[in-house]
């Protein structure tokens, strides 16, 4: 009888434990909350801030950049446009009946006696009538205004050195120091524009167009 009591206990306990722990751990595991099917989408937050800073961009005006090159070219250009009082180019046009007439604008010479000029504006300063100035604009192209106040002849050693209307020689056609000076053109040849072949006091020479002479 003992046996079979104990036999009995045991096994209603073992079917009690079962049925109290079974119970409990469906109680425990449904909580009621209806799954929603919400999808996880994978999305990333990026964290941008709106700054709320506006957009102003620049219109685009469709300006071309023509893109002008500075060349550094220096313009040598006479100025051809203000007449000027040049000096002579025959030997008749000077008091002294003495025309330098390779240099630019002419120079009459003076001294000797003959101190007059072919024109008021000239002075005779040395050996030669010479024009007062105060910078080479003041002088007939091919001209520079001395230290001395008075317009005298240009050193050069090429042709780009000198106005369009002259070029670069030395006086009388030997060697020597080069001057801006009036071109020859006894061979014919062409004369820079602005000036004109004539008969001169040193042959035929391209004589200034834009110059007056008495």
């Amino acid at each position: 009888d003992s046996t079979l009591e104990d036999s009995t206990l045991d096994s209603t306990l073992d079917s009690t434990f079962d049925d109290s722990a079974d119970s409990a751990i469906d109680g425990a595991g449904d909580t009621g909350v209806v799954d929603t099917g919400v999808v996880d989408t994978g999305a990333v937050d990026t964290g941008a801030v709106d700054t709320g800073v506006v957009d102003t961009g620049a219109v685009d005006t469709g300006v071309v950049d023509t893109g002008v090159v500075d060349t550094g070219v220096v313009d040598t250009g006479a100025d051809t446009t203000t007449a000027k009082n040049g000096q002579c180019y025959l030997n008749a046009q000077c008091p002294s009946g003495d025309c330098r007439a390779g240099a630019p604008g002419g120079i009459c010479g003076c001294g000797g006696g003959v101190t007059t000029c072919s024109a008021s504006t000239f002075s005779c300063s040395g050996a030669a009538c010479a024009l007062d100035c105060t910078t080479d604009t003041d002088c007939a192209p091919g001209m520079r205004c001395s230290s001395s106040g008075t317009c005298a002849l240009k050193t050069c050693s090429a042709d780009a050195e000198c106005p369009s209307t002259t070029v670069c020689r030395t006086l009388g056609g030997s060697g020597g120091t080069k001057y801006c000076l009036r071109k020859l053109c006894a061979d014919g040849s062409a004369c820079p524009a602005g000036t004109t072949c004539l008969t001169s006091a040193e042959g035929r020479s391209c004589v200034e167009d834009f110059l007056k002479f008495k």
